[in-house]
């Protein structure tokens, strides 16, 4: 009988702090941004190493600011960058780069295939 009190109390006491628990109701407002037309701040190499038999790569490092030239913020999932090499835009094949599904120019801002191409932040590393 006493076991059966304190589970009673127990569950009365529960019960209470229940009740004194504040509810908290967020208000989400959507709007929509206008879209408008954006130069992006010019992108730097820091390191580049030619095409190497021997190794059999070559590799580029670049940072691709992720603003325009006016600070503002660029929506990454509609930008995109290409590689030149001669003056004509590289194209990588599923050839020679066996994780690229379809032959690319236009390689995605977030494109990282932990193989030959490699994202962190605005960094980019990218091998040929």
């Amino acid at each position: 009988m006493h076991y059966l009190c304190k589970v009673n109390h127990y569950y009365q006491k529960l019960n209470f702090m229940l009740m004194k628990k504040t509810f908290l109701l967020l208000s989400v407002v959507f709007f929509q941004l206008t879209a408008f037309a954006q130069t992006p701040e010019a992108p730097t190499i820091s390191s580049f190493s030619d095409y190497y038999a021997l190794n059999g790569y070559g590799e580029i490092t670049f940072n691709l600011p992720a603003k325009d030239t006016e600070g503002n913020a660029l929506d990454t999932k509609k930008l995109f960058y290409n590689i030149y090499f001669d003056n004509d835009a590289y194209t990588f094949t599923s050839d020679w780069y066996s994780k690229v599904k379809a032959d690319m120019k236009d390689v995605p801002y977030d494109y990282d295939d932990n193989l030959d191409f490699f994202v962190t932040g605005e960094k980019h590393d990218v091998f040929f």
